[in-house]
């Protein structure tokens, strides 16, 4: 690229040389303003302006191997994604949880990329968030919002079994590919991913672990949850009042009523903790289906019943039709 000339006819921007490391250059820039932003985030105690500034940044950096091809990812950094799940603003949570899910498909494109030989160069430096980091954004957000077991399990696949054994991360999902130098190697949400997760969210030293282990059942496990929060309590309470519920506290928000309330969710525009928890949580689509078909079944019957058809004929018992 050429440079730029001031009204001297000057050249003040040279010529960028062919040995810079565009790629490299890119990366580190991005990985600078994210610091920056934590930075904001922790001056102005987490501005919800602030916040909404990283949200829209990281919303336009995954597409960036797509939109400008290039091959490698850069999720956001564990203490900027994590001061962002934590956001008393349901929003903020939401919208997080959906551009984790877009990274979900920008990890998989990066590694489509690179299997069709794109680049053949391995880069010269490991990405800032690999996809092993990745995973446990995602097991930690799916424990947090979801499960409802934040704090660190002995074994990740029998901390999804605790729960009924339904919850697990969706295996199909995952990027799927070799080993590679630039940390791409892992799928997102297998298995293999699942087995090795670690929390990132409670890395805190073993004191302090014991100290919140040892309080009340529950007072931490649905701290950060989608029904308790402080950041959605608001809206479980006014979904339950839609549902001629009220004064019940969001605890009454159990199984069916839970994924009831995601598509009241989805509604009201939190899309992102909608795509989120459907593509990470195994169970779930399987039970929206379950839901679909029942709603359509009952307002099958009602429909039947209202026209005429539904009513008992003479002699033949609640059970028989007209």
């Amino acid at each position: 690229s050429g440079g730029v000339l001031n009204d001297g006819g000057v050249m003040i921007w040279q010529k960028i040389s062919d040995s810079v490391d565009h790629f490299r250059t890119i990366h580190d820039y991005i990985a600078y303003i994210d610091r920056l932003l934590v930075t904001l985030l922790i001056a102005t105690s987490d501005h919800l302006l602030i916040q909404m500034a990283a949200l829209e940044l990281f919303d336009l950096v995954c597409t960036l191997n797509t939109s400008h091809s290039l091959p490698f990812v850069v999720p956001p950094s564990p203490g900027l994604t994590y001061r962002l799940l934590l956001s008393s603003n349901a929003m903020v949570v939401s919208r997080i949880s959906g551009i984790l899910f877009k990274y979900k498909g920008a990890f998989e494109k990066a590694k489509k990329r690179r299997a069709v030989s794109d680049y053949d160069e391995p880069l010269t430096f490991t990405p800032a968030v690999n996809v092993k980091q990745f995973n446990s954004y995602i097991w930690d957000f799916s424990n947090a919002l979801w499960r409802n077991i934040p704090l660190p399990q002995t074994d990740p696949v029998e901390a999804s079994a605790s729960n009924g054994g339904t919850e697990g991360t969706k295996d199909s999902h995952g990027i799927g590919a070799k080993a590679r130098a630039n940390g791409y190697g892992t799928k997102v949400g297998s298995t293999k991913a699942k087995a090795s997760a670690k929390t990132l969210l409670f890395d805190l030293p073993d004191q302090m672990m014991t100290e919140l282990s040892a309080l009340p059942k529950g007072t931490v496990d649905y701290a950060f949850s989608l029904t308790q929060s402080v950041a959605f309590v608001g809206l479980a309470s006014e979904f339950l009042t839609q549902q001629g519920m009220p004064g019940e506290t969001s605890r009454a928000l159990r199984a069916g009523l839970r994924v009831q309330f995601l598509g009241f969710l989805r509604a009201k525009g939190y899309q992102g903790v909608d795509d989120f928890l459907f593509t990470f949580i195994s169970s779930l689509l399987e039970r929206r289906k379950k839901l679909e078909a029942a709603t359509s079944a009952a307002a099958h019957a009602t429909s039947a019943w209202a026209s005429g058809k539904g009513v008992p004929g003479p002699g033949k018992g609640v059970g028989a039709w007209r």
